[in-house]
């Protein structure tokens, strides 16, 4: 018995070869910067309209299916931010690297998990009405991607799906 169990313990470890250590394209990365209101903290939607607000990084834009997105591990999520005020730091971990197209979005829940509205996006140029997409490689810290959101000039969108 004990032989067997030293026999079995041996061949699992022979069979491990690299141990726990992630593939190539699995390292994490991280992307940050700020979600900056420019209409001003004054504009933002009264509390029942506005319940979470939260950054996205999605492989498509438009996002086709962000839920099954998430659920599948295309898309990533920050944790629940700050709301009601004028610049709010944000961080997203990229688990799947590297992501070859990705777009940074902010969303508000304004109801159920799916009833979601796009604010705004990571764009180069403030003017600009589409998010410019940007390349997560493997292991690295993105920062400075900032989200801007106009509230009296909200991106155009279709329903989250």
């Amino acid at each position: 018995m004990k032989v067997a169990f030293l026999s079995l313990i041996f061949a699992i470890l022979v069979s491990c070869q690299g141990g726990v250590t992630p593939n190539d394209g699995d390292r994490e990365s991280f992307v940050s910067g700020f979600i900056i209101v420019t209409s001003g903290s004054s504009s933002w939607p009264k509390e029942d309209s506005c319940k979470e607000l939260r950054v996205l990084v999605v492989p498509e834009y438009p996002p086709y299916n962000i839920i099954a997105d998430i659920l599948e591990g295309r898309a990533y999520l920050s944790d629940t931010l700050a709301r009601f005020i004028d610049t709010i730091p944000y961080l997203v971990k990229i688990q799947r690297t590297p992501m070859a197209k990705a777009f940074i979005l902010a969303s508000v829940r304004y109801g159920t998990i799916v009833q979601q509205r796009m604010i705004g996006f990571y764009k180069k140029n403030q003017k600009s009405k589409v998010p410019d997409s940007i390349y997560i490689n493997k292991g690295i810290y993105l920062k400075d991607l900032n989200v801007y959101v106009d509230f009296y000039d909200l991106p155009e969108q279709e329903p989250i799906k």
